[in-house]
């Protein structure tokens, strides 16, 4: 009966790869490629691997710049940090979601109400009685009602408006 070894590595305890950067064939430990080695077979390979650029073109400003290839799988894809804060802008970024602006959207006058809720509540939560980091919260949902009433809102902190709202998660779960 085969031990437990053999059946796992059925090749044995070493595997034949071909280097990365110079496609010679090489053997390596079983144990070197699981924790993500084994990719070059030499120090010097690895080195000259690392140093070598690659010419990619700014998505900003169409102007060509050179990377290096671990650079190229971070996603570097600008020239400059000014490239990058003109490209990941809008619809651009990430983070973009097409309804972004639409779903922060409170109605007109919202930035006139939320001045007069906060001057309503002492400029404080009215829960734990904060003074900063203070957000307007509607009782009943915006998505719900579009209700800017002011007795439907309340100055909350962030600790107090992420608490109200996980309980409201909860409740409808």
């Amino acid at each position: 009966m085969p031990s437990q070894y053999t059946k796992k590595y059925p090749n044995g305890r070493h595997q034949t790869l071909a280097c990365q950067f110079c496609q010679k064939s090489f053997t390596v430990p079983n144990r070197t490629v699981r924790r993500g080695d084994g990719q070059y077979c030499s120090a010097q390979c690895r080195h000259d691997a690392q140093r070598t650029s690659i010419e990619i073109v700014c998505e900003c400003c169409g102007q060509s710049f050179n990377v290096r290839p671990s650079e190229i799988k971070k996603g570097v894809r600008y020239c400059s940090w000014q490239c990058r804060k003109i490209g990941m802008r809008g619809e651009n970024h990430p983070g973009w979601k097409a309804d972004a602006i639409r779903d922060c959207y409170r109605g007109p006058n919202w930035k006139e109400t939320r001045q007069s809720a906060l001057e309503r509540d002492g400029h404080k939560c009215v829960k734990c009685g904060n003074l900063s980091r203070l957000v307007v919260h509607h009782i009943v949902p915006w998505d719900e009602t579009q209700d800017n009433r002011l007795d439907n809102l309340m100055t909350l902190c962030i600790a107090c408006h992420m608490r109200i709202h996980s309980e409201m998660r909860k409740e409808n779960a």
